[in-house]
């Protein structure tokens, strides 16, 4: 078993806690264009991720649903895979995608503890394999060249627990071999995302994410490294899959103040009551420096952020994996970038009743 590295301290340091400052010589200003949009009658209800592959194909997983739809480079819908079940290529909680190198499709499923490859070409199940030593496991990802497996574990909450349990949850990263067995349990630990809790003296509520909490993002490097960033930490760390922090850079980006308005505005918008007091009673609030975290093709780190003058947008940047910073673009606040491949930009915007659309937008020299 491996030692656990844990990685508490970059809420509370900051940009102190930097090692190597990015390159922010020869950065390049693109501008973004909207390409496509998917069809508003597509069914979707959740979007947790987006892969392409290729052939610029988008899969995306819709774990509500228990099905990927694939969509064209244009996002006309092509085909879709799964449904609810447990039989060979059918879902009861989608939770990780990834093409692999072949552009075979690679599905995890939370809930059944079990990994599906489809096809490249037909998306016919091409194997599945069961991983029964898996619990409250939100990510898995395939390591083919090492023949296995990195996952992030989340902690269960019960009523049991205190609130100072809910401030100090850590998520664990682990690796499993190619059989499924558990190589280490616990490479790293990573402060969880800040959920809305409530404590009653009979129980618990868990909802959703904090609206202006903190979360984690953790990203697959090539075969060998992941990349973590937490949203509340205007840093970037480069890790090894032994349990060692390779090196980290800085990202230039700030919190930024919740105003009242906006405040008053999101407490309004929640229907559930306990949730809504207990917004109203810890605030004041910032809004965490960064807003995610995408892997694209060529390795590239893209970081979101936000900026005090730009509300109503958001600076993604792009970096080498050694800190260089290549390129920025402002895209719409309310646009979720999901993947990167070559010049185009995959994500999800929600509407006022909450329905996810897909877009892409294409990337433009200024």
């Amino acid at each position: 078993m491996h030692r656990i590295t844990t990685f508490a301290a970059t809420i509370a340091v900051g940009t102190a806690f930097l090692g190597v400052p990015a390159d922010l010589c020869g950065q390049q200003r693109w501008s973004a264009g909207l390409e496509a949009e998917s069809d508003p009658n597509l069914y979707l209800v959740r979007v947790t991720g987006i892969a392409i592959d290729s052939r610029l194909r988008a899969y995306v997983v819709d774990p509500v649903s228990e099905r990927i739809r694939i969509l064209d480079d244009d996002l006309t819908l092509q085909q879709e895979v799964g449904r609810r079940g447990r039989g060979p290529g059918e879902f009861e909680w989608p939770a990780t995608i990834q093409i692999l190198e072949d552009d075979s499709l690679y599905v995890f499923d939370g809930s059944l503890a079990r990994v599906t490859v489809f096809e490249p070409q037909d998306l016919t199940v091409a194997y599945t394999v069961t991983l029964p030593h898996l619990r409250s496991t939100r990510a898995l990802w395939r390591i083919p060249e090492q023949g296995g497996y990195i996952g992030v574990r989340s902690p269960p909450i019960s009523a049991r627990q205190t609130e100072r349990d809910d401030r100090d949850r850590f998520d664990l990263v682990f690796s499993l071999d190619e059989e499924g067995e558990t190589e280490s349990d616990s490479i790293y630990a990573l402060p969880s995302a800040e959920l809305l809790i409530v404590r009653r003296e009979r129980g618990v509520m868990v909802g959703p994410h904090h609206p202006y909490g903190g979360e984690p993002f953790l990203g697959l490097l090539g075969d060998d490294r992941l990349v973590y960033a937490n949203s509340r930490s205007p840093s970037l760390m480069i890790l090894d899959l032994a349990g060692a922090v390779h090196h980290s850079f800085g990202v230039p980006a700030t919190e930024v103040s919740v105003s009242a308005a906006d405040l008053e505005a999101r407490i309004e918008s929640e229907e559930i009551e306990p949730f809504a007091r207990a917004l109203e009673q810890d605030a004041p609030y910032m809004w965490p420096a960064l807003t995610g975290l995408v892997v694209d093709d060529r390795q590239r780190i893209w970081i979101g952020t936000r900026s005090e003058s730009m509300r109503d947008e958001r600076e993604w940047i792009a970096f080498t994996q050694e800190g260089g910073q290549v390129g920025s673009v402002l895209l719409p606040a309310p646009f979720e970038l999901h993947a990167v491949r070559g010049d185009r930009l995959f994500g999800v915007v929600t509407d006022e009743f909450d329905v996810p659309q897909i877009q892409v937008y294409r990337l433009e020299d200024e």
